[in-house]
């Protein structure tokens, strides 16, 4: 599963994994916040996500990351 870096007209930083299964977004506090539709999140999604806040910690310095299940980010 492919995991895009975008970064919006006003600087905001989003990832998206898949065809836009689920995103995440870093917020002004250096926050990393996962969005994931499900209620459970499964062991494959599970390992594209371990992948996504490697890459988010590498790339922008994420200090910490929240992950909410049931819910779609409105990006």
């Amino acid at each position: 599963m492919e995991i895009k870096r975008i970064v919006t007209k006003n600087k905001q930083i989003v990832y998206v994994a898949g065809d836009n299964e689920f995103s995440a977004v870093i917020n002004s506090e250096n926050a990393l916040i996962i969005g994931y539709p499900g209620k459970v999140i499964t062991r494959s999604h599970q390992r594209v996500i371990d992948k996504l806040i490697a890459k988010a910690k590498a790339r922008d310095g994420v200090g910490s990351v929240q992950t909410h299940t049931g819910l779609t980010l409105a990006l």
